[in-house]
């Protein structure tokens, strides 16, 4: 991950009014994503469907939108984070709804449907822990987001969090935790 710092610098010297500032802090974050969608796809079973370049390009989109408002790195990577969940569980959604049917004509496949919907079911589930998650502790949802959504390691979270490693690390704990016991269920 890019030097957390360096991102706060420049999403400051935006706010101070340099515009490409923001652009090149985005940039930096570019290259990131596009390995984190790469991973996120990768746990999906490498989807040919969902392609690494379309989930970075939304999410890149998504903060050029929404991230300008962003105080520093940590929020900044919390707005990613974000927007990588909404496209990974919006793609999930829609693969759910063409599933049962929607407004498609049914065609026979040769391949592991199932295993394409199973893996659509859990990604849908391990958003709903995640919103359970985020009513029981923001602060846990957040951890979680950032840890699993972003890939930070346990240095660059605590950083992201403004908290020590130890309890970067204990929050990653009770975050996995909890979304272990929901999904248990």
């Amino acid at each position: 991950m890019e030097d957390l710092g360096r991102i706060t610098k420049l999403i400051h010297a935006h706010r101070d009014g340099d515009d490409r500032a923001y652009d090149r802090a985005i940039e930096l974050l570019y290259t990131e994503l596009r390995g984190l969608a790469h991973r996120h796809i990768g746990r999906m079973g490498g989807n040919p469907t969902l392609q690494t370049t379309a989930v970075v390009s939304e999410a890149y989109l998504k903060l050029k939108r929404n991230g300008s408002s962003a105080e520093d790195s940590a929020h900044f990577l919390n707005i990613a984070a974000k927007a990588m969940r909404q496209i990974i569980v919006d793609y999930a959604r829609s693969k759910k709804a063409e599933k049962r049917g929607g407004d498609a004509i049914h065609v026979e496949l040769n391949g592991d449907e199932q295993g394409l919907h199973a893996e659509i079911d859990q990604i849908l589930l391990v958003n709903e822990a995640l919103e359970k998650l985020a009513q029981h502790s923001e602060r846990l949802a957040q951890v979680f987001e950032l840890k699993f959504f972003t890939g930070l390691d346990d240095d660059e979270l605590a950083e992201a969090m403004g908290t020590s490693k130890r309890t970067a690390q204990r929050d990653w704990m009770k975050s996995r935790a909890f979304m272990g016991e929901f999904l248990a269920q």
